[in-house]
């Protein structure tokens, strides 16, 4: 099952551990229930040269976390999540780009009231 959490353009923020982080566009966020994985679900798409500068980092660093602060998006993600409790184990986040599909294991996280954050390890071939 796939929900679609925002149709419009939003933004991610994304964590590289001792390189910082950046903030970059996306869209077509969504959960999907695989089995049971909870996937969240993304297409990176930068508003400028600068975030498309940025976004080619997630292939020459390794990112560590994920965060989103958009209000419709954490909204509609805690429901898809609360209405299927007893049925997964584990979250993946999955970030489309305009390279292919980056997927990461995750673990759901604490970043204050703002935000969701995930904190991910990308997953071996």
């Amino acid at each position: 099952m796939i929900r679609d959490l925002r149709k419009g353009q939003s933004s991610v923020y994304l964590q590289y551990g001792s390189y910082g982080g950046e903030t970059i566009g996306a869209k077509g966020f969504q959960a999907e229930q695989r089995n049971d994985l909870i996937i969240f679900r993304f297409t990176l798409s930068p508003v400028d040269g600068n975030q498309k500068s940025d976004a080619q980092n997630l292939f020459s660093r390794p990112l560590q976390q994920v965060h989103v602060s958009d209000d419709h998006i954490i909204t509609n993600l805690a429901k898809f999540v609360q209405h299927r409790r007893d049925q997964f184990k584990d979250y993946a986040v999955e970030i489309v780009t305009d390279r292919g599909l980056l997927a990461f294991d995750a673990k759901l996280h604490d970043v204050g009231g703002y935000a969701v954050g995930f904190s991910v390890a990308q997953r071996a071939n």
